[in-house]
């Protein structure tokens, strides 16, 4: 089953092998404003790391509440091989 938590947007980091590579910071923006209306309707997925949270999924719904200075986000957590 899959709880939803949340979470410190300062404890989460960026995955830096992101699938999407290059994130359109208009399509931030843009995001920005759907969440400011409605709030975050869809948890991230992260996975635990020694120093926080990677995100596996939701980067940028991630930067859209780093852009409204939101204190958490909803986050699913997930436990991943580190391979």
């Amino acid at each position: 089953m899959n709880n939803i938590t949340q979470l410190p947007t300062n404890q989460l980091e960026p995955n830096p092998l992101q699938p999407r590579g290059v994130i359109n910071h208009e399509t931030v923006s843009d995001l920005v404003g759907s969440i400011r209306e409605h709030g975050i309707l869809e948890p991230l997925i992260v996975a635990q790391t020694p120093a926080g949270y990677q995100i596996i999924a939701g980067e940028r719904r991630w930067r859209a509440a780093r852009t409204l200075k939101l204190p958490y986000v909803p986050v699913i957590i997930k436990k991943v091989n580190p391979q």
